[in-house]
């Protein structure tokens, strides 16, 4: 088999994390002498986490046999997967949020002929995996993989997600999957499009576009490309999830920010950064409520008298003060708006669409003297 060199997609700061958790492992184990340095085992196990390349590749590259790379690859996984927060820890830290997230995803694997990992759903076999992620979509904590017959609604209630966020009072959006959990969890209103009244479909929009964050948290585990497809058995999926949850929370990617792990910039703290619109519904009916009325409904959720415009953002939004709760009190709802490109802020007419600003001194001709 022949050998050349490759990189991988992974930042510095992740091999140097599991570097020195190797290094503790076996100056504890009094190891005296490997085949491979813990620099080495560090890259070994991080380029077959990213890039799913086999153990016999792997060994080839690496200048060991097959074996030795398998026991040195299930020796980081273990080690990583030993750090990975429980539902407790993950819980009191992201009580400190406005709200989070919840939304469940299904780990293809290579079975073929057993029932209980196939998904109805998805019409193919793998292992179900909640995952609890902030306002802004960041991944926060990964559950356990059960097979992928399970339905999200018992995979929440198997694992104790929906009383662990109502005993800390944390208001949870989950979607459709999730009817009937209770508690703090919020669904949106479950039928048919067209057979749902206006004010409720004013809801599920909104939901949606808190809810929709979610998908960056997926696409944070999947971007370890062994996640995609796994070819191991179904005991070791939950220690792989874990691993990689313990990296994702303890390193982050300089080299290529995204948005999953570069913060965004904190609101200025004398105004909100987001638009606010509230309604009450009458008779199915959302009506918009003045700016006095507004203040009644948005006052008593920070415990303040002043006007909207100076309330503190935290006190019903995320972290510095991009989103806004859709929160039910009564008969009002909270609707989150975000300004698009051809939008204006409420109360202003919307720009005609396909309309596009010309830059000063240009014509409608290019300057290859193309017409109209």
């Amino acid at each position: 088999m022949l050998a050349y060199p490759s990189g991988i997609d992974v930042s510095s700061s992740a091999l140097r994390f599991l570097t020195a958790r190797l290094r503790a492992h076996r100056r504890q184990r009094g190891t005296c002498w490997r085949r491979l340095t813990t620099g080495r085992q560090a890259l070994l196990a991080l380029a077959h986490l990213r890039c799913e390349h086999a153990y016999a590749q792997l060994a080839a590259g690496f200048s060991v046999g097959t074996t030795t790379a398998y026991r040195y690859i299930a020796e980081a996984v273990e080690i990583l997967a030993a750090l990975a927060p429980d539902m407790a820890s993950a819980v009191k830290a992201a009580s400190r949020k406005a709200f989070v997230i919840l939304d469940g995803t299904l780990l293809a694997i290579d079975r073929t002929a057993d029932r209980p990992f196939n998904s109805g759903k998805h019409k193919k076999h793998g292992m179900n995996v909640q995952v609890i992620s902030d306002p802004f979509g960041r991944l926060l904590w990964a559950s356990p993989a059960l097979p992928g017959a399970v339905h999200d609604i018992k995979a929440a209630r198997s694992h104790g997600i929906t009383d662990a966020l109502t005993d800390v009072g944390l208001a949870c959006w989950a979607d459709k999957g999730h009817q009937g959990a209770g508690g703090t969890v919020r669904v949106p209103f479950l039928g048919r499009w067209e057979r749902l009244s206006a004010g409720q479909q004013a809801v599920n929009i909104a939901h949606a576009r808190i809810r929709a964050l979610a998908e960056q948290a997926m696409a944070t585990l999947k971007t370890w490309r062994l996640l995609r497809k796994l070819r191991c058995s179904t005991n070791r999926i939950t220690r792989l999830v874990q691993a990689i949850l313990t990296l994702h929370l303890n390193c982050t990617n300089r080299g290529r920010p995204s948005s999953c792990t570069t913060p965004r910039p904190e609101a200025r703290k004398d105004s909100m950064s987001f638009d606010i619109f509230v309604c009450r519904f009458e008779n199915g009916e959302p009506t918009p409520l003045d700016m006095s009325a507004a203040h009644e409904v948005l006052a008593p959720l920070c415990g303040g008298t002043g006007p909207p415009n100076e309330l503190p953002a935290g006190a019903y939004g995320g972290e510095g003060g991009g989103w806004c709760v859709l929160l039910q009190s009564g008969q009002h709802h909270l609707q989150p708006l975000r300004r698009r490109r051809n939008h204006g802020p409420p109360g202003r007419p919307a720009a005609p669409t396909g309309c596009r600003a010309r830059r000063p001194g240009r014509t409608n001709h290019d300057s290859a003297g193309r017409g109209p």
